[in-house]
């Protein structure tokens, strides 16, 4: 009976020794990954244009085990391909989808279709859950940034068009005061009627040459 009960306390001990060990360890990997997280909101207040967003959060992603980043796809009419770090050499055997390569797809109307792939060093475990989830929050970052991006050009955009109809409507008013003004000096025959057309010239020249600026 005292045999048994050493072995139990043995047993007990070593049982407690491998949790605490092993919380410690996950304590810590936590607190890593909660540090690249914050340091990933951090990147996003910067204000950075979409597709610079991967170059600067990629030290990141690799910090927390990502092998590999492949960006393709099109970007309003111009073919993105880029990727950073290390191509793994066989791809992760099919199964859950937690486990194998994590890939995005992002789109924003006809304008924009991005694919991203992201391979882990590991296919299981906690470190892989926490960089999963570091990789999502990157995601989300890309993906906000990729919206504002896109609604600040249909902005502009829109400006745009409104511009182009007042200077149209600007210019069609200036070309009709020209011939007016060609019209009306056309049909003076006489010099009364030409000094009184060169006085109507001169009182509306003003506005005309601030229409013209």
């Amino acid at each position: 009976d005292y045999a048994d009960l050493t072995n139990l306390s043995l047993v007990c001990l070593v049982a407690g020794l491998t949790l605490f060990v092993t919380s410690r360890r996950l304590a810590q990997r936590a607190r890593l990954y909660q540090a690249g997280m914050q340091s990933l909101l951090q990147l996003g207040a910067k204000g950075l244009e979409p597709l610079d967003i991967p170059p600067a959060a990629w030290p990141l992603l690799r910090a927390g085990g990502w092998q590999h980043l492949q960006l393709s796809g099109d970007w309003f009419g111009y073919l993105v391909d880029s990727e950073w770090g290390q191509k793994p050499a066989q791809p992760v055997a099919a199964g859950l989808k937690s486990r194998g390569p994590l890939a995005f797809r992002l789109s924003s109307g006809n304008d924009v279709l991005l694919v991203m792939t992201l391979s882990h060093s590991v296919v299981g475990g906690e470190r892989r859950l926490f960089a999963d989830q570091l990789a999502r929050v990157f995601v989300l970052l890309l993906e906000s940034a990729l919206r504002v991006r896109t609604e600040a050009i249909s902005v502009a955009v829109a400006e745009r068009a409104r511009l182009t109809l007042y200077l149209q409507h600007d210019m069609r008013n200036l070309a009709q005061w020209v011939g007016w003004v060609c019209a009306d000096f056309n049909d003076c025959q006489q010099d009364e009627k030409l000094l009184a057309a060169a006085r109507r010239l001169q009182k509306n020249a003003p506005l005309a040459r601030e229409r013209a600026q």
